[in-house]
C-alpha cells in the first residue's frame, strides 16, 4: 500500500496542511484519541475532522487556560534541583539514606526551608497526577 494513499484524506493530512501539531495519539477502548495543537477555530477544526473520521467526542480548550494549568503544576528550577538532589541522595528511600537535616545542609538551607520546598514539590506532583487521573477517567466515561 502506498504511504501517500494512506495520507490523503487522513487526520494526519489535516494536521500537516493546517500547520497544526499532533501532540499525542493513543488507542484505548477501541478508539483513537488525538490531541492536536492548532490555531484553527474549534468549529473549523471539528468540521474538517468530521469529513475525515467518525468523531465520537470533541473537546477544545483555550491555550491560555492550558498555560495557566501548566503553571500550577510546573516545578521551578529550584524545585527541580531540590527534588533531584533528594532523590539522588536517597531521601525518598525506605529507610532514608539521608535525613532531612543532612539534606538541608547539602542544599545550604535550613530544615524549615527544605520542608517547605519539599511540600511545594509534593503538592505540585500530586496535583499533576490527580488531574491526569481525573482527565483520563472523564475520557473513559465518554466511551463506556
Amino acid at each position: 500500500m502506498n504511504l501517500f494513499t494512506n495520507f490523503k484524506g487522513s487526520i494526519t493530512e489535516l494536521v500537516v496542511l493546517s500547520d497544526s501539531y499532533k501532540y499525542d495519539e493513543r488507542m484505548y477502548g477501541g478508539m483513537e484519541h488525538w490531541l492536536i495543537l492548532t490555531s484553527m477555530r474549534p468549529s473549523d477544526l471539528l468540521d474538517e475532522l468530521k469529513e475525515r473520521a467518525d468523531v465520537k467526542s470533541f473537546k477544545w480548550f483555550n491555550t491560555n487556560d492550558a498555560a495557566s494549568r501548566v503553571r500550577k503544576v510546573a516545578l521551578t528550577s529550584r524545585e527541580v534541583e531540590v527534588l533531584e538532589k533528594a532523590y539522588e541522595l536517597g531521601y525518598f528511600n525506605w529507610p532514608k539514606d539521608i535525613s532531612l537535616s543532612e539534606l538541608a545542609k547539602v542544599l545550604g538551607v535550613s530544615k524549615a526551608t527544605l520542608t517547605q520546598e519539599l511540600r511545594s514539590i509534593v503538592r505540585k506532583l500530586a496535583l499533576r497526577e490527580v488531574t491526569r487521573i481525573r482527565e483520563y477517567n472523564a475520557l473513559a466515561r465518554l466511551f463506556e
